[in-house]
């Protein structure tokens, strides 16, 4: 009994991490796939290494990490905590739920991205997305997006929701 309790507790938070993104993961990867081609600051060679920071929940990194590399991306997952020495080997880093909020804290030079749509609005994150009429929609942070010391195409932008 006291097995399935401990089961049943495992998977409950596993659902409700899950349950916290916005967006399906495979629709996340989809769009910033896309995206991460207009972004000048970025290698053109394809050789884009993203960085997938967690706290505590490494199957959903796990997913996510499996979803970019599917996408031809390179990725490293790493607890928050532990994040400031996989650094210089990231140009872009991928915030999971609840760890959002310290991308404001991540040094420049590093692309910040999320799944949803609050910490670009709190200027946190340069790109997260939100669901508008069941379709991911990007929203871009300009004050997160300059501190990241990037540089998008302008056709990405007419096409996000901006904050400023």
């Amino acid at each position: 009994m006291r097995r399935l309790g401990i089961v049943l507790v495992a998977c409950l938070s596993i659902h409700l991490a899950w349950a916290a993104l916005d967006v399906p993961i495979d629709r996340q990867v989809t769009v910033f796939k896309k995206v991460l081609k207009f972004d000048q600051s970025l290698p053109t060679d394809g050789g884009t290494r993203i960085l997938i920071v967690h706290e505590g929940n490494a199957r959903l990194a796990g997913a996510m990490a499996d979803a970019f590399t599917g996408a031809g991306f390179a990725c490293d997952v790493v607890v928050a905590a532990a994040a400031a020495g996989a650094l210089e080997k990231a140009q872009v880093a991928y915030f999971c739920p609840g760890t959002e909020d310290s991308a404001a804290d991540f040094p420049a030079g590093l692309l910040t991205l999320c799944g949803s749509s609050g910490p670009v609005e709190r200027n946190n994150v340069a790109m997260g997305l939100e669901l508008v009429e069941g379709k991911p929609k990007l929203v871009v942070s300009l004050a997160a997006y300059n501190r990241c010391g990037h540089v998008i195409d302008s056709q990405v932008l007419a096409l996000a929701k901006i904050i400023r």
